[in-house]
């Protein structure tokens, strides 16, 4: 009589297991399909301010403009959102501080990098002239979007003293589906590298550059890469692969010319559906 009463304890154990992960595979589902059927749409943050040397108007300045676009639904699209976070206030980032929170975190830092100036100035000093006064706009663009793909830039020009300011920019890829910041090997065959970046080379030359005014050495194939409807495009900064007075440049291959290079070549694929379906 025990034995049959413990079997029938174990059988409605397993019974109320079974229901518990049915409901907890229901919710998934349902929490993917609100996932699928809400629009991606961006709010932006700003932070705008001028501080003063000395907090006198008469004297140089640092001007902050701080803008950050992010998804207006944080739960439906959380992957995003906080790889926007993260990519934007770098070390800064802790999940769970807000967005407008890290936003006056990183201006008070910037505000006490620039106040330090004046433990070594002296007021009415001639040192202190337009050199001091700096610059920096930081904010992050959505550059390209698909249902399977998403490429967002962070760009941010600083002004520090010195014979001219720097700009850089660091670009994203986006998996909206298995909702993760994709690297170069998740799309390209890193042992051609070499190759690719003769490709790269190529795409300048048909674009009118003199190859050899570039530097070898700064060539490369595994980041600061990003997605176009019919194409990738690699980005250097000024001074990485030319001088500062050839600015910056984004180097583009199409998916025909690349896929020889693809670790996956059906990836392309759902580019060429997307874009099949939009016509």
């Amino acid at each position: 009589m025990i034995a049959i009463i413990k079997l029938k304890t174990m059988n409605r154990n397993i019974i109320f297991s079974l229901i518990a992960i049915a409901l907890l595979s229901l919710l998934s589902s349902c929490n993917n399909e609100a996932h699928l059927d809400t629009e991606l749409s961006f709010k932006k943050i700003k932070y705008n301010d001028q501080i003063h040397l000395f907090g006198n108007d008469n004297y140089p300045a640092f001007d902050m403009d701080l803008k950050l676009s992010l998804p207006e639904d944080s739960l439906a699209f959380e992957g995003l959102y906080h790889a926007m976070l993260k990519t934007y206030f770098d070390s800064l980032y802790r999940a769970d501080v807000s967005a407008d929170k890290e936003m006056y975190v990183l201006a008070d830092l910037l505000t006490k990098i620039y106040r330090e100036l004046e433990e070594d100035l002296q007021l009415d000093s001639m040192d202190i002239g337009s050199s001091f006064n700096w610059q920096i706009v930081k904010t992050n663009e959505v550059l390209f979007q698909n249902k399977h793909y998403l490429s967002f830039v962070n760009e941010e020009y600083s002004f520090t003293g010195g014979a001219h300011g720097n700009t850089i920019r660091d670009h994203y890829v986006f998996d909206l589906k298995k909702n993760l910041v994709l690297e170069a090997d998740d799309f390209f065959d890193l042992t051609k590298c070499e190759e690719l970046i003769q490709l790269q080379k190529q795409s300048l030359e048909k674009a009118g550059f003199e190859i050899d005014g570039f530097w070898e050495d700064g060539f490369r194939c595994d980041d600061n890469f990003y997605i176009l409807d019919k194409g990738f495009v690699f980005h250097y900064d000024q001074y990485e692969i030319a001088s500062y007075a050839a600015g910056p440049m984004d180097i583009f291959i199409s998916f025909e010319e690349i896929k020889p290079f693809m670790l996956n070549p059906e990836i392309l694929d759902l580019f060429l559906q997307d874009e099949s379906n939009s016509k």
